[in-house]
């Protein structure tokens, strides 16, 4: 005969964490407060992204009145690509918090879900900053490339 579980008991903790029943994989107590102490500093970092995003902005417009009228084409490249920067930044400080948020969140269920969230939003995070550094590398490279061709 099949046990019949009760919809309405209340669930029973696992001494060692908790485990999704589709996982074979279990996060321990141990990394689950591994994760819940990096919150803090998470936080701290977006935040602090957020501050020198807005630090940069104050010098672009500074730099943008000392401009004047009638700036070249050639010009305007300054100022696309600090904002490009910018608008990435903003991007990546958001996840930060979020992610720190998502934290906060496990840090007071603990559910399987919780978990999923913050790992789903610290991968966007990565997968972001890597795209970033790639695109960098690359433009590095092109730099390099047309400095050299053209000296």
């Amino acid at each position: 005969m099949e046990q019949q579980v009760n919809p309405y008991e209340a669930g029973q903790a696992h001494q060692q964490g908790y485990s999704d029943p589709s996982s074979e994989m279990p996060v321990t107590a141990a990394a689950l407060s591994a994760l819940i102490a990096t919150k803090f500093w998470v936080s701290l970092v977006g935040i602090t992204m957020l501050v020198i995003i807005g630090l940069n902005l104050i010098s672009m417009v500074f730099m943008g009145s000392n401009m004047r009228a009638g700036v070249p084409a050639s010009m305007m490249l300054v100022w696309v690509i600090p904002l490009i920067m910018v608008v990435i930044q903003v991007i990546l400080a958001v996840r930060l918090i979020q992610y720190g948020k998502a934290i906060g969140r496990l840090q007071g269920s603990a559910s399987n879900q919780d978990f999923e969230r913050a790992m789903e939003v610290h991968t966007k995070f990565w997968k972001l900053t890597g795209i970033v550094i790639i695109v960098m590398f690359a433009l590095m490279i092109l730099t390099m490339i047309v400095g050299i061709a053209s000296a």
